[in-house]
């Protein structure tokens, strides 16, 4: 069976509810461990000691879109992980790229695009 770390790091709860719901689908679905970390603020990932292999980030947290900075300041610490960058903001994904996320989802997503996103996570590690 394989084994993986998710983390979800979102300022909103009904955001991280539904990933972990889907997240979970995807695990009995394809018969996939998944350990959940769930973070409600994005400067927590700086200090988290154990290491995940997918981190779905959200680009706006509060009024501030810091997101994209954490995520680019985690590559530059050398944090090898698939980043999958969350927003509402079509526009911001263009910014997204300097952080090299592995892909995109807006908001709001479904479940289909969640499992689609996990599977193309799966292939890569």
């Amino acid at each position: 069976m394989k084994k993986y770390t998710v983390c979800i790091c979102d300022d909103e709860q009904p955001i991280r509810d539904k990933l972990k719901k889907y997240i979970l689908r995807y695990s009995f679905a394809y018969d996939v461990e998944i350990d959940l970390i769930e973070l409600d603020a994005a400067e927590k990932l700086y200090d988290l000691m154990n290491p995940y292999d997918i981190l779905f980030l959200d680009i706006r947290f509060g009024n501030r879109s810091i997101g994209i900075d954490i995520a680019e300041e985690l590559r530059k610490r050398g944090n090898t992980s698939i980043i999958i960058l969350t927003t509402a903001l079509k526009s911001m994904s263009i910014d997204g790229y300097r952080a090299e996320p592995f892909r995109f989802i807006v908001k709001p997503f479904t479940e289909e695009e969640i499992i689609a996103v996990l599977i193309a996570c799966a292939h890569k590690l």
